[in-house]
């Protein structure tokens, strides 16, 4: 949610494509993953859809968190949150970002995880595409 919570409308006005990034769809994960509660992002999505903004999904995959056949059951329930989706995409979980968390000093959730395979990636991505239509 970050410095813009509870200040949608205004932000919004002035926007006309989301990028929004799938953290994980479940509450307790998405707590672990993020440091805060899914209830933030879920009203900022019930804005975005009264203010009919359009949205492209991206949902990062995670080896062990965001890869299986249960977790894609979730992401395709989900999805009914968002009204106006016109593209989602799987992201393979890389470890550039390792460096920025040890130059901020903050708590890495993903420092023992491994990178994730971008040719799995891409294969998960093809059947979850096939599993919404």
């Amino acid at each position: 949610a970050g410095s813009g919570a509870g200040r949608y409308e205004e932000i919004l006005a002035l926007t006309d494509l989301i990028i929004y990034d799938i953290k994980h769809v479940d509450p307790e994960e998405y707590k672990k993953l993020c440091g805060q509660d899914i209830e933030e992002s879920h009203k900022f999505i019930d804005i975005a859809n009264q203010m009919e903004k359009k949205f492209w999904l991206r949902q990062v995959i995670i080896p062990g968190l965001t890869d299986s056949e249960e977790y894609l059951l979730k992401l395709k329930e989900y999805l009914k949150k968002f009204k106006n989706v016109e593209k989602i995409e799987f992201l393979a979980y890389h470890k550039m970002g390792d460096v920025k968390y040890e130059k901020l000093g903050i708590t890495n959730p993903y420092k023992d995880m491994p990178a994730m395979d971008v040719d799995k990636t891409k294969e998960l991505e093809a059947k979850f595409l096939e599993m919404i239509k």
